[in-house]
């Protein structure tokens, strides 16, 4: 890690998902998860891309892996939809966030107690 790095990711890219079996999102980006809600490491970063997000909010497995990631990582970061992830675990009462433009009436709704813009 370079002098005054926050920290760094090893073997980055790592994926989590229901099964190992592949996966395409947004219809064509090919995804091997390496590891499953089982037996995944805890991570130190954990990143909740944006994009259908209602499929793992509304996947309490997966929702449940999510909730206790967030719970022990380091830094939970989340991109556009990605927000729905954490506001649906109650993560994000008194934080400052937002999401893509036209979530963000869901967002007020998911979270009530965040500022959203």
């Amino acid at each position: 890690m370079s002098e005054g790095a926050a920290f760094s990711v090893v073997g980055g890219g790592d994926t989590v998902a229901a099964s190992k079996e592949p996966l395409v999102s947004q219809g064509f980006v090919k995804i091997l998860p390496e590891f499953t809600f089982e037996d995944a490491p805890a991570p130190d970063l954990v990143v909740f891309p944006g994009g259908s997000s209602d499929r793992l909010t509304n996947d309490p497995k997966a929702m449940a892996w999510a909730s206790k990631s967030m719970g022990s990582a380091e830094v939970t970061l989340t991109v556009c939809t990605g927000a729905f992830v954490p506001a649906k675990a109650g993560l994000l009462d008194g934080l400052d966030v937002t999401t893509y433009y036209g979530a963000i009436e869901g967002l007020k709704k998911e979270a009530p107690n965040a500022r959203v813009p």
